[in-house]
């Protein structure tokens, strides 16, 4: 029986190497993070210069785009910022579900 495949959609302050996918990864998950530029959206909150949170917002919504359909994931795990991408993927029909917000970012 195949693992089920999780994409993990971490936040500002993760990476893809951070203890939530390696916990994931430890219960027995196949689990696809891709990398999210954060850097650009982190400075642009802390400067509150909003275009440029918007445009990095929209490259990390296209990277989390493209590993959905390279993918196709059992389950998407957003955390924090990545819960924030996550609930846009699905207002955009770009996924239906299963998801598992966690302290998403709106």
């Amino acid at each position: 029986m195949a693992q089920p495949r999780v994409l993990f959609l971490h936040g500002l302050e993760g990476t893809v190497y951070g203890a939530k996918v390696t916990w994931l990864r430890a219960a027995g998950f196949d689990v696809v993070a891709p990398v999210l530029e954060t850097g650009t959206v982190k400075q642009s909150v802390e400067a509150r210069t909003g275009p440029l949170v918007e445009a990095a917002f929209a490259e990390a919504l296209e990277a989390a785009t493209q590993a959905i359909r390279e993918s196709t994931p059992d389950l998407v795990v957003g955390s924090s910022f990545g819960g924030g991408l996550t609930v846009e993927l699905m207002h955009r029909g770009l996924l239906a579900g299963p998801v598992v917000l966690l302290a998403p970012a709106a």
